[in-house]
């Protein structure tokens, strides 16, 4: 019945793009061409075609190496008649085909172009050794075709990114390399892009750390096989709560999604991976959103049912049009959701979202590659001076599939605006005529009053193309961890390897990291940019106390003459219930005497973590409660002779 559903929409949706004239011809003389390595890039191709029809067209590239049975698609949402494909391998063959959409309905493609064919010149003059092999199922000696192969060369990878060959039908590669050491790895996709074997480095292993070097010699043959193991088949359990408005009524019909964490989507695209189709979808009070593993609706009490794989980390999210969108556990945006470890059947995962305010200002744009193509992205919206009483922190909205946005209800003030890409690029912010930037220090302004528009955010593409893991926790001056800081990996010659997000352990790891130098910058909201240098030899594939430490911000500049008294305030502790630790932060109006105490139900003071001087700014201290009871407990802020806050926590063990 499901089947004949699906069939009679996708007749109708071809029926109705046909009767109205939006079924797009096929675009028409295709070429590609190679275009020279710049200092921030290794080369391209050059792609460019005419359409026969106008109209307002999308566009989808396809690619395939070596020949044409096995395309895949590189890009969507292009909106110009050109592309360059920057992922690629030099003395590959590689063959491209483009396919069109109307704007209107993007996701029914017209025919192919032409296929274009083009062999992108080799490195140097001669190749000098072979290696070669096969890749079968472990489990039944059965070939795997189509399982990627990569060769990392333990030399400069910024002059020799990593090559690559596919395996046939009988499961052999065969790869030219030029002389040297190498680390090689076998990895297998589904048609979803999801991994249905996991990779193995040769020999036999699954961390490069720990795999054998295969040295390439002039004119020999080294034969490396592979067997690889399937992922074991998924054990689901359900995940239950409600969704409720701030006046504890429940809200039928609210969205719920349950995602991946940003960490594990960046770690996903850096390793070679791509959430396929059924992980994007737009999302009722959000926009398009990729990495969705589960999505629902609530029934007429506000109650939703999500049925999950278990031994995985999530984050969830509440939304519906005219509420602000939550993740759990009150948390406003993805750098600062909590993460889920499902190990089994949960409930009480449940949300209080809140009424949009009245305003009716908006910022609209688009976020774009350097092409003028659009990025499906996250964008946000960060108040260029500390929070006052009648504006909320930071809000956000998505792109659509084509990284056009609108973000409605805004109150009015000054914005910095930032983009925060799904998949292969790094975060940047709004700045005028420049791409990339990805230091709000050095970004421009937005002043919302009315509807404001044509906030182009241009993001730079990553282009990690190593072996190393860089890795580490981000921290306060005042030792507390520190979640939701956004980390940028960036080469002495300013070409971005990779990015992070530091989890609510102040864990980040930043995968497929080049060798040579390598400077990382944190960004979060309420703290200055902290950057640190780091240097990758070749044969070091893993640098794990990578430690950043972030000191709270005062005013953020938006101009000569416009900072802001600061507001007074004491945030909710996270994590929130906690065991045995947790952070509290504040942000003082005035520089003054300052005590920060900790109650418990009897009004009895059990803790202390600050009585002493202060300057006024941000600030965060970390409470070790592991010689208290499990309970309720009170903080309270005391600044100055007038200002007082508190607030309640849980610790549970």
């Amino acid at each position: 019945m499901i089947y004949r559903f699906v069939l009679l929409w996708m007749i109708l949706i071809l029926a109705s793009v046909t009767v109205f004239g939006q079924l797009p011809p096929a675009p028409a003389n295709l070429t590609a061409t190679f275009e020279t390595p710049t200092p921030n890039s290794w080369g391209s191709v050059k792609l460019q075609w005419q359409m026969p029809a106008a109209g307002q067209w999308a566009f989808v590239v396809f690619r395939s190496a070596h020949d044409t049975t096995q395309y895949q698609q590189i890009a969507t949402g292009i909106r110009n008649q050109m592309f360059r494909d920057f992922n690629v391998v030099r003395g590959t063959r590689y063959f491209y085909y483009v396919r069109a959409s109307s704007l209107n309905f993007p996701t029914v493609l017209g025919p192919r172009s032409n296929v274009a064919e083009i062999l992108v010149p080799p490195l140097g003059p001669t190749v000098h050794g072979f290696i070669d092999g096969t890749v079968t199922d472990d489990s039944t000696n059965l070939p795997i075709r189509n399982a990627r192969i990569r060769f990392f060369r333990l030399a400069n990878a910024m002059t020799t990114p990593p090559a690559f060959a596919f395996t046939d039908s009988l499961g052999r590669y065969h790869a030219a390399l030029d002389t040297g050491r190498y680390i090689v790895r076998a990895e297998a996709l589904c048609a979803s892009n999801t991994g249905c074997y996991y990779p193995e480095y040769y020999d036999d292993v699954r961390e490069p750390s720990k795999a054998t070097v295969i040295v390439v010699g002039d004119s020999t043959t080294f034969t490396a096989d592979f067997g690889l193991t399937r992922v074991s088949p998924p054990r689901y359990a359900t995940m239950r709560g409600t969704v409720r408005d701030t006046l504890n009524n429940p809200i039928p019909h609210a969205r719920v999604a349950v995602l991946r964490t940003m960490q594990n989507m960046i770690s996903v695209a850096a390793n070679g991976g791509l959430p396929g189709g059924e992980e994007s979808m737009t999302l009722d009070g959000v926009g398009f959103t990729m990495g969705v593993q589960w999505s629902g609706i609530t029934d007429s009490l506000g109650r939703y049912t999500a049925h999950l794989i278990t031994g995985r980390n999530y984050i969830v999210m509440a939304s519906k049009p005219g509420y602000w969108p939550e993740y759990f556990d009150n948390k406003p945006t993805p750098q600062l959701a909590d993460i889920i470890h499902f190990t089994g059947d949960t409930s009480g995962i449940d949300f209080s979202l809140s009424v949009r305010p009245l305003p009716q200002n908006s910022v609209a744009g688009r976020v774009v590659d350097s092409l003028g193509n659009g990025v499906p992205s996250r964008v946000y919206l960060h108040p260029a001076r500390l929070p006052q009483p009648s504006i909320t922190p930071v809000r956000y909205g998505h792109t659509d599939s084509l990284g056009n946005f609108i973000i409605n209800n805004v109150e009015a003030g000054k914005y910095f605006v930032s983009a925060h890409p799904f998949l292969g690029f790094a975060p940047a912010y709004y700045k005028a005529n420049a791409c990339g930037v990805n230091r709000r220090d050095q970004a421009d302004t937005v002043d919302v009053a009315g509807n404001i528009t044509n906030i182009n955010i241009c993001v730079r593409q990553i282009r990690g193309n190593g072996l190393a893991r860089i890795s580490g926790v981000v921290r306060t001056n005042a030792n507390a961890t520190l979640r939701g800081a956004t980390i940028t990996a960036e080469t002495e010659n300013g070409i971005l390897v990779g990015i992070g997000v530091s989890e609510p352990s102040g864990y980040y790891a930043i995968e497929a990291v080049t060798s040579g130098s390598i400077t990382l910058t944190a960004d979060r909201d309420g703290y200055n940019l902290a950057t640190t240098t780091v240097v990758l030899p070749p044969s070091v594939l893993s640098l794990d106390n990578v430690n950043i430490t972030m000191s709270p911000g005062g005013v953020t500049s938006a101009g000569p003459g416009s900072g802001v008294p600061l507001a007074f305030g004491l945030e909710q502790n996270y994590p929130n219930p906690f065991n045995p630790a947790t952070t509290i932060e504040f942000t003082l109006s005035q520089p003054g005497p300052t005590t920060l105490a900790v109650y418990n139900m009897l009004g009895q003071k059990v803790a202390t973590l600050v009585n002493e001087s202060l300057e006024a700014g941000r600030h965060a201290y970390t409470l070790d409660a592991s010689d208290f009871a499990s309970g309720i407990y009170f903080y309270t802020l005391y600044s100055g002779s007038s200002q007082v806050a508190t607030r309640k926590m849980a610790l549970i063990r």
